[in-house]
């Protein structure tokens, strides 16, 4: 693996194919490396990839569907465009990682430390996407869920190409109701609440 991680930036007709291979606690971290390693357009579906040690890895425009990551360490990693749907993620830290364009339909990414609605808003996220209670209920997610069902609607009813990616989600905007319930919250003085 550290030699397809070292192979230099340049065109490549044919994608790496590591489809079903098991490579648990694989380490491939990028302070191991004089570059961060690139494993960008490789098709890892199927791939046991447990607990591997991929910190700061380019994995952007891999094929990792199907693929189990549980538990694994992709924070700072550079997950761009790549698929990821229908893999379990349960238990990964992902802090840092790059998610713009990167597709988790139907993937399971409850438990992930350091996932923030600000990742999942560039990502591609449907209903089916298993998330932690907190990021299910957070209102920038669900926008970002109905952006992306509405996008995969269009894609289908117009027949587009899907080289385009939804725009990310826009933070949602505070109502001015919302505003004056956390500002009595904060000046509340709990020596005098009955």
């Amino acid at each position: 693996m550290t030699v397809i991680a070292r192979r230099p930036v340049r065109y490549e007709p044919n994608r790496p194919d590591l489809r079903g291979v098991s490579l648990i606690r694989l380490s491939i971290r990028s302070y191991d490396f004089a570059k961060p390693p690139r494993l960008t357009a490789i098709f890892l579906t199927w791939a046991d990839l447990r607990r591997a040690d991929l910190r700061g890895a380019v994995l952007q425009s891999s094929i990792v569907n199907f693929a189990d990551l549980s538990r694994a360490w992709l924070s700072n990693a550079d997950l761009r465009y790549a698929a990821f749907n229908n893999s379990v993620l349960r238990g990964a830290a992902m802090e840092g990682a790059l998610l713009q364009g990167a597709s988790f339909r139907s993937a399971d990414l409850r438990d992930v430390s350091g996932l923030t609605a600000a990742q999942l808003a560039e990502a591609i996220i449907d209903d089916k996407t298993k998330l932690s209670e907190d990021l299910a209920n957070d209102p920038w997610v669900q926008a970002r869920i109905s952006d992306c069902l509405a996008w995969r609607s269009r894609l289908s009813r117009e027949k587009l190409s899907r080289a385009w990616f939804p725009l990310p989600t826009p933070a949602p905007a505070i109502t001015e109701k919302e505003l004056r319930t956390n500002g009595e919250k904060e000046h509340s003085d709990p020596l005098h609440e009955s």
